[in-house]
């Protein structure tokens, strides 16, 4: 019972924090210029990018051993420092900030990171919607501050919203948990670290995969189409997404505590995210599709009907990814993590190379549609491996 409470309590908070942040992104495309559009879309993928780095891959190895949440935090706040101002100062001379803006991308992302820590740490001793608080409550408060202060940078409103989510959450204590863990499953530091780069390298290429496109649009200075390309993902793609990352949320610790995964049990649970991600995409397309006939403002001609097919199928590829990588995440070995994060950053490479080429051979709306459909081709790509190590690491530990 108490489980079902925590998972209704956890699916509402993140529900209202889709919301928001749906509002919010809706609402930016809509009331601010495309210059404004443009630097929201690269604050927002940049403090995604880097505080998702900053946890090293740890919150992925705190699922399998609690009691690294203690033994990490105090190394966490420093390589966060460390590496926030270093990514900062690179992008201060690339994209010529002034001071107090890489104050503020250093600071936000600082409180980001910490937010992910407590949302990951929750998540490991299953306090579910004290992670989704961490993890989601920001976003009510972003979209509250931008309709109620007035600031000229939009960068402000994300600050006020992390600092007081920051703190609720620390008094919360979703990382603390009164289970005692068995001797033979707690991990030294030196396999936790192996293990936890193992994840990192594989994480930062799904960092940059979801995330990397803005960023590197914006670096290049391209602000017609990240504005044009964010306004599209905002309005068809955001249900989709939102729903899926939400499944693979909740997954993740469930299958760990099952701990029994056999081929056809994957082969079935895949095929039934399969079905969901197609049905959650097409509700999503049609809500993107009502809001831009009867609500949107913007007067940018026709629909592109070639821009949201790409993005639908991409939904439903990132959809099925999940049963992938929840099982990857649970199950694999360090070995094999190692080979899918190297195979993993070919892809990633290959992917980055495609928009630079893309950027510097076309623009506007053109670009927007072939980054889309090289986003859709990496994750294929990245479905495809993670699918061929799933297989091959149920074989082994099914002895198959």
């Amino acid at each position: 019972m108490k489980n079902k409470k925590d998972l209704i309590v956890s699916f509402l908070i993140y529900g209202f924090g889709l919301l928001s942040l749906l509002i919010a992104d809706v609402y930016i495309s809509e009331n601010f210029d495309k210059q404004k559009i443009a630097q929201w879309a690269f604050y927002k993928s940049t403090i995604f990018i880097i505080g998702s780095i900053c946890l090293l891959g740890y919150d992925q190895v705190f699922i399998r051993d609690k009691t690294l949440i203690k033994r990490f935090f105090n190394k966490f706040l420093v390589q966060t420092l460390f590496i926030s101002f270093i990514s900062c100062t690179f992008i201060f001379f690339v994209k010529d900030l002034k001071i107090y803006e890489l104050f503020y991308l250093i600071l936000s992302i600082f409180l980001f990171a910490l937010l992910s820590f407590y949302s990951a740490a929750a998540r490991a001793c299953y306090n579910l919607w004290k992670s989704q608080f961490s993890l989601n409550f920001w976003k009510i408060l972003f979209i509250l501050a931008i309709l109620v202060f007035k600031f000229d940078a939009i960068i402000i409103y994300l600050i006020i919203a992390l600092m007081f989510s920051v703190l609720i959450s620390y008094f919360l204590k979703g990382y603390e948990s009164d289970e005692v863990l068995d001797d033979n499953l707690i991990i030294g530091d030196i396999d936790a670290r192996k293990i936890s780069l193992a994840f990192l390298f594989s994480n930062i290429t799904l960092i940059l995969s979801v995330y990397g496109e803005q960023f590197l649009i914006n670096l290049n200075g391209n602000s017609i189409t990240s504005a044009y390309l964010f306004k599209y993902f905002s309005i068809f793609t955001p249900i989709a997404l939102s729903v899926n990352s939400f499944l693979g949320f909740y997954l993740a610790p469930k299958v760990r505590k099952e701990n029994n995964m056999s081929i056809n049990k994957f082969r079935s649970f895949t095929f039934k995210i399969l079905l969901f991600s197609i049905f959650i995409t097409i509700v999503s397309i049609v809500c993107g599709l009502i809001f831009m006939n009867y609500f949107s403002k913007s007067n940018e001609g026709p629909i592109d009907y070639i821009l949201i097919s790409l993005l639908a199928v991409l939904s439903i590829i990132r959809g099925i990814y999940i049963s992938t990588s929840v099982c990857l995440g649970v199950f694999a070995n360090a070995k094999s993590l190692k080979y899918v994060a190297l195979s993993f950053w070919g892809c990633t490479i290959l992917y980055i190379i495609s928009i630079f080429f893309i950027l510097e051979n076309s623009s506007g709306f053109n670009a927007a549609r072939l980054i889309s459909l090289a986003s859709l081709l990496n994750w294929f790509l990245r479905l495809v491996i993670s699918n061929t190590f799933t297989i091959k690491t149920l074989k082994d530990l099914n002895h198959e």
